[in-house]
């Protein structure tokens, strides 16, 4: 678990492996075209969302997505991205999802990387792409159901999770739908929250310069929270982003056994017909 948390010095020491590739994941197009030398630059939302079905991209599309970038099943990913990480943990959860083995987020993003004198590269994926001879031959395993959760699945057993909400107070109490607080994503017909949710938000694990709390930090709030190891967890926010970012330290940072991240987060439970709310 310890090294799910790559430094900037260790990402310094390692980025000029060749097994080694370094990943840019944004919601927003960077408006300073900064970038960490080396990496390629995915955008969270072309690259990881199936624009059909609006689901998370499909075991093939999965593999397409690896092979054209020439990683291998034995490739070490490094992921950093915009929104102090969150676009990173997103993209995390989605290899993990498809069960690549080596993956790791690097603590602080490319805040962090600036503030310690590190190199900044101005070019996009020039570096990064001379990784990319040729195609790899990747094989893709099949989804791990253990980590997502939908909807009906929710529904059917709503009383028996531990939902954890880790959007803002105020769309926790129904008073935002989230959108004014320049989240990227689509309107909302109806404001509030899961019934039973506890409210943790994901702002609350996070450091000044970007990096997560200490692990004796992050235990201390969870357990003010009332979030415990022995209950089934389910964290979601509006488009499951800032969901992932409070499902990866609960599941590897802290270990928990079971955490799933509702994807269709809020997004979909807001407009669904039907399906019960709680406001204040």
């Amino acid at each position: 678990m310890e090294d799910i948390l790559v430094s900037t010095e260790w990402l310094v020491s390692n980025i000029n492996n060749d097994d080694i590739f370094v990943i840019e994941v944004n919601a927003k197009l960077s408006e300073s075209n900064e970038h960490i030398p080396s990496a390629l630059v995915w955008d969270l939302h072309q690259t990881f969302e199936n624009s059909i079905t609006l689901d998370v991209i499909n075991d093939i599309q999965f593999k397409n997505l690896m092979e054209k970038n020439g990683i291998n099943n034995d490739s070490t990913i490094i992921l950093y991205g915009d929104g102090d990480n969150r676009s990173a943990t997103y993209a995390f959860w989605v290899f993990k999802y498809y069960r690549h083995n080596s993956v790791k987020i690097l603590d602080g993003s490319i805040k962090k990387w600036k503030n310690d004198g590190n190199i900044i590269d101005f070019e996009n994926d020039i570096s990064g792409r001379q990784k990319i001879q040729t195609k790899s031959n990747y094989e893709v395993k099949n989804p791990d159901l253990t980590i997502r959760i939908t909807k009906d699945q929710i529904l059917k057993n709503i009383e028996n999770f531990s939902i954890i909400d880790v959007r803002t107070f105020d769309e926790f109490l129904g008073k935002s739908d989230g959108i004014s607080t320049a989240i990227e994503g689509d309107s909302i017909r109806r404001r509030g929250r899961i019934p039973g949710a506890k409210h943790l938000e994901w702002t609350q694990l996070l450091n000044d310069d970007g990096t997560f709390k200490s692990i004796d930090k992050i235990s201390e709030i969870v357990r003010q929270k009332n979030i415990v190891d022995s209950e089934e967890i389910i964290t979601y926010c509006r488009l499951g982003v800032r969901a992932s970012y409070v499902w990866f330290a609960l599941k590897y940072l802290l270990g928990f056994s079971e955490v799933k991240n509702y994807d269709g987060s809020w997004t979909e439970w807001g407009n669904s017909v039907g399906v019960p709310i709680e406001i204040d």
